[in-house]
Parts: structure tokens; sequence; C-alpha cells
């Protein structure tokens, strides 16, 4: 490999809504006998920064930057005076049979606002509150695919939420239509939110609880977490932590409390609304998918699973990279559930759902395994109901968080 003189790309972008904050004074250079190369740069606002290499103006991809360390793809704050960033690539690690021309490469360093972040956020389940950010699925370190994601990390991808409203419910023509469970009513959401690209799965789950089992296979697999109860996810009723009553307060034993603890981030389950509005991706069909055919491409249901749960991320996912929306296990959300919904005459914003208790039903999005399409379950208004002490061995979580860096 040769030696590789850079050339410095400088960012300012910041997002979608402001010229702040801005990188600049890039500088390149790399040692000549461990071909480690430096990055250093100024920042004039504390922001996220992302990093990536080019070639002829074109991204190598996380699958070749591994093993970067430094003030990139974090939380990073603003330097004063002659004070400098740095970030660390060591190209000999990830791209070790690429011959490299001189200056052939690039070094984008882009700033985006705390309050603005950018579309991926990866939090890692083994050391607290580590946090790293990615201009999207392919500058993650192995790609979003990558077993890591659904293991010891856990990955979210922004939703573009903020200003949209969108029609929840589903229209009298659609077929398998369950009637007033899905009436069709406008809602508005004032935020965006991350959403876990992949169900949460068993070895993220005993991360989560703080298992340490002495082998691999006592940690499970990266199928669905199943057979625990909305109370052990979230917290007890009966001690009070019931939304929306007490509002984002979850059960100090709980799974979310944990994870919350272990990444400094407000984790909990998603609102009907959210859910939905994050599960058609845009689509206004019966189906997430756009169409309405070759389901059993995106989801897991009874005709294709053989009745079990399979690792998530094997189908193809919705139009912003969610897997497994639909099918493999069905997903409880935040709400009670209300039977007859949408009792709205004009658009609700920020939907909580109803704060009447009735059975400790809560709902359950997206269908399981053991469904199909002739009972509609494939669809992305399908709801049904779970007891909330209770739990099935197709019933799993996805968590969402605000989209914000604190």
């Amino acid at each position: 490999m040769k030696s590789i003189i850079c050339i410095a790309l400088s960012l300012g972008a910041c997002g979608l809504a402001c010229a702040k904050p801005v990188v600049s004074d890039v500088k390149v250079s790399q040692n000549g006998a461990t071909r480690l190369v430096t990055v250093s740069y100024a920042l004039s606002e504390n922001a996220v920064v992302t990093f990536d290499v080019r070639t002829n103006g074109v991204s190598i991809g996380g699958t070749h930057v591994w093993s970067v360390v430094g003030d990139a793809n974090v939380a990073v704050s603003a330097t004063e005076g002659d004070e400098r960033r740095h970030i660390y690539w060591q190209p000999s690690r990830d791209w070790a049979d690429v011959e490299i021309a001189d200056g052939s490469l690039e070094m984008a360093v882009t700033a985006w606002p705390k309050d603005d972040p950018p579309p991926y956020l990866a939090v890692d389940l083994i050391c607290q509150n580590v946090r790293n950010w990615y201009a999207g699925p392919d500058f993650m370190p192995g790609t979003v695919t990558n077993d890591l994601y659904k293991m010891s990390k856990l990955v979210l991808r922004r939703i573009p939420a903020k200003g949209a409203t969108f029609r929840m419910g589903s229209p009298l023509t659609e077929k398998a239509r369950n009637g007033s469970r899905e009436r069709l009513h406008w809602v508005a959401f004032t935020n965006d939110w991350y959403a876990g690209v992949y169900e949460i799965t068993q070895r993220q789950g005993a991360y989560i609880r703080g298992s340490e089992p002495q082998s691999s296979a006592g940690m499970g697999t990266t199928i669905p977490l199943a057979s625990t109860s909305l109370e052990a996810f979230r917290g007890s009723i009966s001690a009070g932590y019931n939304w929306p009553t007490n509002g984002s307060n979850v059960g100090p034993d709980s799974r979310l409390f944990r994870l919350r603890y272990q990444t400094g981030l407000l984790f909990d389950l998603p609102t009907e609304a959210m859910w939905e509005f994050t599960c058609r991706a845009g689509t206004l069909t019966a189906y997430n998918s756009g169409t309405e055919t070759n389901i059993e491409e995106y989801a897991w249901f009874a005709s294709n699973s053989g009745g079990v749960r399979h690792p998530v991320g094997l189908k193809k996912p919705n139009a912003w990279g969610l897997y497994d929306m639909i099918g493999n296990a069905e997903e409880v959300c935040l709400d009670h559930f209300e039977d007859n919904l949408a009792q709205y005459g004009s658009v609700v914003t920020n939907p909580p759902g109803t704060s009447v208790e009735i059975d400790k039903y809560r709902p359950s999005r997206g269908g399981h395994i053991g469904g199909g399409y002739n009972d509609g379950q494939a669809r992305s208004a399908y709801r049904t109901k779970l007891n909330y002490d209770s739990y099935g061995t197709a019933t799993g979580f996805r968590v969402f968080c605000p989209a914000i860096c604190p």
C-alpha cells in the first residue's frame, strides 16, 4: 500500500436546518512507518461529527472504515483558539490489500447540530454511555446489517416525523380490515425520533439485563426477544409505572430502566401512532412494502416461518430501512388499548392514547409467526391486544428514543 497524501475535505453541512456548526482547517497526515492516518480539525460549535473516507468522490463505506478512533462519529465540543480535534484511521487494517494512489483519498468531516443529529445512531450495550452517529447505514463499521448491531450494539434510524401528518388506520375497502379498530383519522407529530432498526434480540436482552454468562450459547441468539411481559420490560402497573399517567417513568427493575442507565438515552416503547407511522414509512397501501404481492419477501408468517422466530434482518426492510416491522415477533406499544380507535373530529397531535385502564390491555402491532395474510396481520393498520402482565412466545419489543443528542 502506498503512502496516502490525502486531500482534506472540510464540510460545514449540519443536517436540515442551519449553517452552523462549522468544521474548518482540516489537516491530514500519515505516519510512514505505521500507516496511521491523522485528521485534525477545528469546530465552531458543539456538534455531532461524522467521518467518511472517499476515493474519486465516492465513499469507500463502513466495511473499510472500522479502525477509526478519536473525535469522529461522536458528540464533540467546540474548539477554542489553536485547539484541535483529532481523528485516527488505520487503513492497513481495514483496506490492507488495496493500492491507493497518492492524493486519491478525501477525508470528509461533517458537523451536525446536537438538536438535528445524523440519521443513524448506534449505542453500546457493554460499555456505558458509548454512542456513535453515522450519516447512513453504509457508513457504519461493517454496515448496518452486520451482526454486531444485533448483539452488543443497538442501532436506530432517525424517523422524519417533525411536521408530518399521516393517515392512521385503514380505508373501508381494505381487505381483512377490522372495523372500528382501524377507523381512519389524521395524526400529526412535532418531533423526529429514533426507532430501532431491528427488534430487540435475545442477545441484546441479555446484555440489557446485565447477564454475564460463561458461554456465547448462554447469551442467546439474534432472534427477537420474547417470553417477556410488558411489566418486566417497562415496570409494574401496581407500582405506578403506567403510561400516560406517570409519563416516561419506568420501573427501577425493568429492562427499559437498565437500558436507559446503560446508554444515557430516554428509551421507551412507541405509541401506536408512532409505531404505525414508522411501519408505513410513507406508504398508503395495506402492506408497508408498497405492493400487494411478494409480502413474504418482507415478513415471517405462518406460511414461511415454520412456526418459529427467525434471526432479525433476514427479510427486506421497509422504505426507511427498518427490518421485521411486519411478522416475526409482534411488537408491544405504549398506549392503553382502545377497541374503537380514533374518536377524533380533526387532526390529533402526538396522541398518547387513552388514560383509561381497560383490563390492563396494551396494543400489539405487526403480526407474528403464527398469523398470516388471510387474517390481515401483514397490514400496517392491523392491531390486536395483549395483557400487560402476560407474554407470548412471539411477542417482542422495538425501542424508540428522542432524536436529540444529550
